[in-house]
């Protein structure tokens, strides 16, 4: 196995370990994703969990390396992908239907955004903070 497949399986197996999440939590699988849909604030859930999720990227290399190649990356974990995807587009429509996030905002749109946030992550520098409140506040909806 190559070493970038490596980093790739480890990745899946941190963020999408839904049963046995590592310790702390897996910010990325599906506890969190549960959690964020307890969260009574449309906007909140949304804006929260991308939040913590950056941070669990920031700190991992992997994930980073392996949302910057895109969703061909995560062949390892589809059947976890497919259920973050469901429980994120209900995110979606709940904010959605709230008025409170763009209409042409879609749950296949976050692979993208955090891809270029963990690029910028990996330039000594770059706010990765500040980058993903540019991001937040071009998905919210217009007052």
């Amino acid at each position: 196995m190559l070493e970038h497949e490596r980093h790739l399986r480890r990745a899946s197996e941190l963020c999408f370990a839904g049963s046995r999440p590592p310790p702390g939590d897996c910010v990325l699988g599906l506890t969190r994703l549960q959690r964020a849909l307890d969260v009574a604030d449309p906007w909140e859930a949304f804006a929260g969990l991308l939040r913590v999720n950056a941070q669990f990227c920031a700190g991992d290399i992997g994930v980073q390396q392996a949302l910057a190649r895109g969703p061909d990356a995560w062949v390892y974990a589809v059947p976890e992908i497919d259920r973050l995807r469901e429980n994120a587009a209900e995110l979606i429509v709940r904010a959605q239907q709230a008025g409170v996030m763009r209409q042409d905002f879609t749950v296949d749109d976050i692979s993208m955004l955090m891809a270029g946030l963990s690029s910028t992550m990996a330039v000594s520098g770059y706010d990765w903070r500040r980058h993903l409140e540019i991001i937040l506040a071009g998905i919210r909806a217009p007052a």
